[in-house]
C-alpha cells in the first residue's frame, strides 16, 4: 500500500481520518474532508488493484494568519493545559492543513467548499492497526484551540 499526500505551498493537507470520527463542534453541515485521501493498494508484481485519488482542486482565496503558533508555543500550550490530567506519548508530530467541508446551502446538490487550516498534529500509534487512521491532539495554528482525538 502507498499513501499519497497532497500539499499546498509545502504544507501537507491531512488524508488520514481519526479512530475516533472527527468530532467539529461547529455547525452540523461541516465535516472534515475524505477528499485528500489518495492511497493506492499494489500487488506483489507493483500493478496497481486499487487506487483511490481524490479531484483536482483550485485554490479560491487565501486567507494571512497575522501570529502563527509556533512548535513550541504548541508544545506549551500542551503542557499547561493537558499535562496535569493524562500521560502520552507521541509517535510523531506534523504541521498539516485540516480540510473541513462546508456545503453552502445544506443540500446534496450545494456547493462544497474545503477551508483548510494550519493545525499541529501530536500523532500517537494506533494499538489496534485500524489501518489508515490515527489518534491525535491537534493544536489550531492560528487560535491556539486544542482537539482532543484520543
Amino acid at each position: 500500500r502507498i499513501d499519497l499526500q497532497k500539499s499546498f505551498e509545502g504544507i501537507p493537507i491531512r488524508n488520514m481520518i481519526s479512530t475516533k470520527g472527527d468530532k467539529l463542534e461547529s455547525r452540523k453541515d461541516e465535516v472534515v474532508s475524505q477528499y485528500f485521501n489518495p492511497y493506492a493498494i499494489l500487488a506483489e508484481d507493483g500493478k496497481p488493484i486499487v487506487l483511490s485519488v481524490s479531484d483536482s482542486y483550485k485554490v479560491l482565496s487565501k486567507e494571512p494568519i497575522d501570529k502563527v503558533i509556533s512548535f513550541k508555543s504548541a508544545c506549551d500550550l500542551l503542557e499547561k493545559e493537558l499535562a496535569p490530567e493524562i500521560d502520552l506519548k507521541f509517535s510523531d508530530v506534523e504541521l498539516m492543513y485540516e480540510p473541513v467541508i462546508t456545503k453552502t446551502n445544506g443540500t446534496k446538490q450545494g456547493t462544497e467548499v474545503v477551508k483548510c487550516t494550519p493545525k499541529w498534529y501530536f500523532m500517537i500509534d494506533n494499538p489496534d492497526d485500524y489501518g489508515y487512521a490515527m489518534y491525535y491532539i491537534s493544536v489550531d495554528c492560528a487560535t491556539g484551540k486544542i482537539t482532543v482525538n484520543i
